[in-house]
């Protein structure tokens, strides 16, 4: 079967690389009135990922703009004019004009502090959002704007809501800003879509029966391999699961050198036994049969009174 592993909404697609393979996506859902999609993906701490949009209906003559916001900070923006591929690649955050730092899933970090249960940054951790706009115009700009990134958020306890992980970034990079490359100040901007990817472990989607478990031979639980979610059929009704088959387990009988003397001493005493009522039964066999003998019936006269008192 072959892995959803993209979204795809009015010509607009998106998806998470990590390891350089096309991170599976489960549980997709669409909201044509908001023009929203939304969908699940595993995330395993300390692991690099780039996040990757296409616009592949795009209107000629037409400028757009794809903005990417992790854990409700805008982590990075591009500006796609006619003349430029329609394709962005956001991999790291630019923290300057020659150094940058890439995105990666990290470790939750908890708190007791009473002070962040109102936090309202916390709302949007586990997010990965992808904004596609469509711009009436653009302006080149040489500045800029650029800002330490976002440090790790601390939630509270009570707070988390099934999270275990949240977005960080890697050492800092030198990485040159490339001298053709123009900031763009945007303005008429329209939006066309939101794609919203939420990440989470993956013991705690199998748990929530987002993505399933995978199968494992000899009929055991498959540990920690997400198999692909199962698409819509084409008449639309979910598919049944089938009967686990069930193994006729048979007890184990182990026996000691006590139990086989045991044995011995009832096979020899039930021999005994039978011998002794086969010989009864020969002894009955050659009796002769008795008989018994009937007496002649007397007539009964007129008249005669027959005694029946015992």
């Amino acid at each position: 079967m072959m892995e959803n592993t993209q979204l795809e909404f009015g010509g607009l697609r998106s998806f998470v690389v990590v390891d350089g393979t096309d991170v599976p996506q489960y549980g997709v859902q669409y909201d044509e009135g908001s023009m929203e999609v939304t969908s699940w993906i595993v995330s395993e701490p300390d692991k690099p990922f780039s996040v990757h949009a296409d616009l592949m209906n795009r209107i000629h003559g037409e400028n757009y703009a794809v903005r990417v916001f992790l854990d409700g900070h805008k982590a990075s923006g591009s500006v796609i004019r006619p003349a430029d591929l329609p394709s962005v690649n956001a991999v790291s955050i630019r923290i300057s004009p020659t150094e940058t730092q890439r995105f990666m899933f990290g470790s939750l970090e908890l708190s007791d502090d009473d002070a962040l249960l109102e936090a309202s940054s916390a709302k949007a951790l586990g997010e990965i959002k992808i904004l596609f706009y469509r711009v009436g115009t653009i302006v080149p700009t040489y500045n800029g704007n650029y800002a330490p990134a976002p440090q790790a958020q601390k939630v509270h306890e009570r707070a988390k809501k099934g999270l275990a992980h949240s977005v960080k970034y890697g050492g800092t990079q030198l990485d040159p800003l490339n001298p053709a490359m123009l900031y763009y100040s945007c303005s008429n901007e329209t939006l066309l879509a939101t794609h919203l990817i939420r990440y989470r472990p993956l013991a705690m989607l199998q748990a929530n029966g987002i993505v399933p478990y995978a199968p494992a031979a000899n009929g055991q639980n498959a540990s920690n391999f997400p198999s692909p979610a199962p698409g819509p059929s084409s008449s639309g009704n979910p598919r049944k699961r089938k009967a686990p088959k069930q193994v006729d387990v048979k007890p184990v009988i182990v026996l000691s050198d006590d139990d086989d003397e045991d044995i011995v001493k009832r096979e020899n005493h039930l021999k005994e036994q039978l011998a002794q009522v086969q010989k009864q039964k020969a002894q009955l066999q050659g009796r002769p049969v008795k008989r018994v003998k009937q007496e002649g019936l007397k007539p009964i006269l007129p008249g005669e009174v027959i005694d029946l008192t015992l």
